[in-house]
């Protein structure tokens, strides 16, 4: 019994420790002269979809039309509403004031073998307030030129954006995706009661 807790002690250790680093992103830092793998905007205020999200990111990165889709968001104060595939296995927590945050960590709450976002194909969306100049910044999460390259596992934490009033809107993650896999604790449930299944039908025999 006693090697049945040492595996799950190595399994729930092991699935946390994907998630043990953080990829920080501060415009002041990642968003200098000649960084390509980040632009600021200046777009017209208003409410965005993830439709016009993506045509910008597309004009702005020269992404082939069509490729991109929506993988994870989330809106201050309201949550993941959205309804985007990644929605499930990521927590945004903002920092500084809760309505006017400046500050956020986009955290994975997987373990182990569950889904994550895939780069190389990635884009960090960050909206702010209608008053702010820039008021978006859109991080290429998936070049080593500018920035690290995100794993989708490790934390995204935000800093210092608008620090003067804080005025996150919400953040975004798009990408290239062609489907979600299965959770292993699918897989690893399913196993299971097929093989209760199959020892009930034997010991009835």
């Amino acid at each position: 019994m006693k090697y049945y807790k040492y595996i799950a002690m190595i399994l729930i250790c092991g699935g946390t420790a994907f998630n043990a680093n953080a990829l920080t992103i501060d415009p002041a830092v990642d968003c200098g002269a000649g960084n390509i793998d980040c632009a600021a905007l200046s777009l017209p205020p208003g409410p965005s979809n993830p439709a016009a999200e993506i045509s910008t990111i597309e004009s702005v990165f020269s992404v082939m039309p069509g490729l991109l889709s929506l993988l994870y968001k989330n809106d201050v104060g309201e949550g993941e509403k959205d309804g985007a595939p990644f929605d499930p296995w990521y927590e945004t927590t903002y920092a500084n004031t809760p309505d006017d945050p400046s500050g956020a960590t986009i955290a994975w709450q997987g373990m182990g073998m569950d889904p994550s976002i895939s780069c190389p194909e990635c884009y960090l969306y960050v909206k702010g307030g209608r008053s702010q100049d820039p008021n978006v910044y859109i991080f290429n999460l998936g070049t080593a030129a500018d920035l690290a390259l995100w794993n989708g596992t490790d934390d995204l934490v935000l800093e210092n954006f608008w620090p003067a009033q804080g005025a996150i809107s919400h953040v975004a993650i798009y990408g290239f995706v062609s489907e979600i896999p299965v959770p292993a604790a699918f897989w690893l449930f399913g196993t299971a009661l097929i093989g209760f299944i199959g020892i009930s039908r034997r010991t009835r025999v």
